[in-house]
């Protein structure tokens, strides 16, 4: 589903939202409208979107908001099927020129899923033209793909986040904040996810 607002004109510059559920999930969508109050005393309508499903519990329901400046496309969230011992739950969210994973620990400790292996409660990876661009890590200390470290702290740090472009060649030193540099190298990532 994709938000626009009310156009004034068919050039309308405002900014849009899109909302995507996983292509594989269990719960289903409508899009209906519904009653709200936006000042004390006053009553309008607004379109409401409901998930829903029947499922023994717990259950997850994920959805993805997408901030647009423009139209674009906003591509597929598939979640990934992953056997409950791996501790963690994993997104895919493909675009025409990138992927991008979302990685959910369900317990504390350091979690493993294919070339992938962290101790982060949440992780987020982009992969562009084969490429890490960017890794954002909240509560954890390491994040390792195909054995190499890609994070290494001593300890457990609250949040963590680098990026670098494409076109910055292998081996890009990125200031992680702490007055250190960290190394995000730019070599090929296999896409086993």
């Amino acid at each position: 589903m994709i938000a626009i607002p009310r156009a004034e004109n068919a050039t309308d510059p405002r900014p849009r939202v899109a909302l995507l559920r996983p292509k594989n999930s269990k719960f289903s969508g409508e899009i209906g409208s519904s009653a709200i109050s936006p000042a004390y005393g006053l009553k309008s309508w607004a379109p409401v979107l409901r998930f829903s499903a029947s499922l023994e519990l717990p259950a997850e329901c994920a959805l993805l908001l997408l901030a647009q400046a423009e139209p674009q496309p906003a591509g597929e969230l598939t979640e990934i099927e992953i056997a409950r011992d791996y501790a963690v739950h994993a997104y895919r969210h493909d675009l025409p020129d990138a992927v991008q994973y979302f990685f959910f620990a369900e317990k504390p400790g350091t979690w493993q899923f294919k070339s992938w292996a962290s101790d982060a409660e949440f992780l987020y990876c982009r992969i562009q033209q084969d490429h890490l661009t960017r890794v954002a890590m909240v509560d954890g200390s390491f994040v390792t793909q195909n054995g190499q470290n890609v994070v290494c702290y001593p300890s457990r740090i609250e949040k963590f986040e680098i990026s670098q472009p494409v076109n910055a060649g292998a081996n890009t030193r990125i200031n992680n904040g702490n007055g250190a540099n960290d190394r995000l190298k730019s070599e090929s990532f296999d896409r086993v996810l």
